[in-house]
């Protein structure tokens, strides 16, 4: 039995398996380390990165024994999260239900209204606050006077507690838990990492700023170089890792300090002589010349630059506090460094106009890089500052927390650009990556970001394509010129790219289909309750009882051949029993328990005329609804 059960909740109510790349959910690993750290048993239950449907959640958990169940919440699995509430609790609930993340943060009473039996809310930064938390509801003492708690008594009446000060020394904090490393590794090939917390900026759209600053403290904190690399080196060394992708808001942080803290993470990096390949998010204007060459030697290959967009009037809208010039100024000096650049666009926001979305496709077909999918809308989070400004702008359409993110109204010619770009999205690109998840993670799993020349290079042909007929369409529309048959043509030209996309991707299904590496193969689920271990077939949601011996095989048998496996627990079982086990499991395979989600299915795709006349209606619609929606699951899900 654990103390704490902390679940990172599955998005989708049905089962699937990652539309996303499965990272770590450092959140509730942190979490969990703290906690660790003081003495308390913590059990991790990733649901989303296995692809388990919230029905297999729900049963899982019935399975578990624990005092206190934390969710790790966002938005987009809130429908999701409720229905597993509803499945695990009944009126004789004996744990406490604790909520977490930015979206409870921001919108507490929302949720506490739509989950009855939500019992508490972590406000903003967690580690202090659920560590306190455990040990009042341990220690059977009132939750009063625990700072950054919201919590309902058993009168229903809710409290909103003082709110808590911002850890000010992250290196204080332990490792996060790695837990997951393994199962992350496996699929996408990298691991994910932490330097700092928080933003120096104050975008109006970021969700994140508004969180941050629910504190009492600086708006940006940052280990330091020794610390930071100590876990590097340790990530490295421990566990092989050598693809490491830094999730921090802003890496640098404010001011020359924060110049010097990354120069001096690159030079230990480079002194304690770590073969890195690094990834990072930045402003535009951290950008140094001399501190890229810096972070080049030591391993920084990609950065992702928040452009935004390069219409000066919406930069200053979001309090972006940079140009346009400055964006193309940093992406000029990246690009002539030879780093590779990530522009984190947002073509269609509340203030897009058919020339702003114009410039900014022509400058991303210029520096040959689009970033972001750039069919995305911007998402209005509740909370955010932007909303605010909306609302005063009479511009939102407001939308309960439970239902989905906030709508806007838009100019009328941009909802049409919009809704023509994003039907092909929807209706052939999203179906192929939902179905080929496997095989696309499998080509990108490389050492190195260099690695994946072949299907890069015909997703950028693919995108080139797609990005043309966005500028076509704006043109088209600007002009008044919508003619049926230059859709067609343009749609064929899209299908004819989507198309040589697919049959790339297809011809590597056997490939995969003959291996464990490097993609995880079959879709189950391992777990174990005090001295029971078992095992779920995620196809079938049948569970086996297991030994521990074949409990340990299992979390390296959808992705080492048998040698390896032996090699790696030769340590802890006799050779002969692991070779035993091994024989059981693929038995077990063998009548058909572990589900192979190499072996697809052939896609059926509306064919170019059903999308060049469905496009065509949108263009030529007189009376389109001047709304953005940014969808956030699956059109079939």
């Amino acid at each position: 039995m654990a103390d704490i059960l902390l679940v990172h909740p599955p998005i989708y109510k049905t089962t699937r398996f990652g539309d996303q790349d499965p990272k770590e959910p450092l959140g509730i690993l942190y979490l969990a380390a703290v906690l660790r750290k003081n003495g308390y048993s913590v059990d991790i239950m990733d649901a989303d990165m296995f692809g388990l449907s919230a029905n297999q959640t729900a049963e899982i958990i019935k399975m578990k024994k624990f005092k206190i169940l934390g969710f790790s919440v966002t938005q987009r699995a809130l429908p999701t999260i409720k229905t597993i509430v509803n499945l695990v609790t009944n009126k004789d609930k004996n744990f406490h239900l604790c909520f977490g993340g930015i979206t409870p943060t921001l919108s507490p009473r929302s949720l506490f209204d739509a989950i009855d039996q939500l019992d508490s809310i972590v406000l903003g930064e967690g580690e202090d606050t659920l560590l306190e938390l455990v040990e009042r509801i341990f220690e059977k003492k009132t939750l009063a006077k625990i700072k950054g708690l919201a919590y309902r008594k058993k009168n229903g009446l809710l409290y909103f507690n003082k709110p808590r000060e911002k850890i000010s020394n992250l290196d204080s904090i332990p490792f996060p838990a790695r837990d997951l490393l393994l199962h992350s590794m496996k699929r996408i090939g990298y691991a994910c990492f932490f330097s700092s917390r928080g933003c120096y900026g104050s975008c109006t759209f970021c969700s994140q700023n508004s969180f941050n600053r629910i504190n009492v403290g600086s708006c940006w904190r940052g280990r330091s170089p020794e610390n930071v690399v100590d876990e590097l080196e340790y990530l490295n060394k421990t566990f092989g890792v050598s693809v490491i992708k830094f999730q921090d808001d802003e890496l640098f942080g404010p001011g020359q300090a924060g110049i010097d803290r990354v120069i001096g993470i690159s030079d230990l990096i480079i002194k304690r002589g770590l073969k890195l390949h690094l990834m990072a998010l930045c402003r535009a204007d951290d950008i140094r010349e001399d501190v890229v060459i810096k972070m080049k030697k030591a391993g920084f290959e990609r950065l992702l630059v928040g452009m935004e967009t390069l219409d000066d009037y919406t930069l200053k809208k979001f309090n972006k506090q940079v140009s346009s010039g400055q964006i193309k100024e940093a992406i000029r000096k990246l690009k002539k460094l030879e780093i590779s650049v990530f522009p984190a666009a947002i073509l269609f926001n509340p203030y897009s106009t058919l020339d702003s979305i114009l410039k900014d496709i022509e400058f991303l077909e210029k520096i040959k890089s689009y970033g972001t999918d750039i069919h995305k809308a911007l998402k209005v989070h509740d909370g955010a500052s932007l909303q605010k400004m909306l609302e005063n702008e009479k511009k939102i359409i407001h939308n309960n927390v439970m239902d989905g993110y906030h709508d806007y109204y838009v100019d009328k010619d941009v909802a049409k650009a919009y809704m023509a770009i994003k039907i092909i999205f929807v209706e052939w690109i999203d179906i192929i990556n939902k179905n080929r998840h496997w095989v696309i993670n499998g080509i990108k799993n490389k050492k190195s970001l260099a690695g994946r020349e072949e299907y890069e290079k015909l997703l950028k042909k693919l995108t080139d394509i797609y990005a043309n007929f966005t500028k076509e369409s704006i043109i088209w529309i600007k002009n008044g010129e919508i003619n049926e048959e230059k859709i067609k043509g343009e749609t064929y030209k899209i299908r004819e790219r989507v198309d040589k996309y697919l049959g790339f991707l297809d011809s590597k299904i056997k490939f995969f289909d003959k291996l464990r590496v490097p993609d995880s193969k079959y879709r189950y689920f391992t777990f174990n309750e005090e001295d029971k271990f078992f095992v779920m077939d995620i196809g079938s949601s049948k569970i086996k009882e297991i030994s521990e011996v074949d409990y340990d095989i299992l979390q390296h048998f959808d992705y080492l051949e048998d040698n390896n496996i032996i090699k790696i627990l030769s340590s802890k079982y006799k050779k002969s029993k692991i070779v035993e086990s091994i024989n059981k499991i693929k038995k077990i395979e063998d009548d058909g328990f572990f589900y192979n989600f190499c072996k697809t299915d052939k896609l059926k795709l509306i064919s170019a005329d059903t999308m060049s006349r469905k496009i065509y209606k949108i263009l030529t619609n007189n009376n389109p609804k001047n709304i953005l929606k940014e969808e956030y699951r699956w059109h079939n899900d």
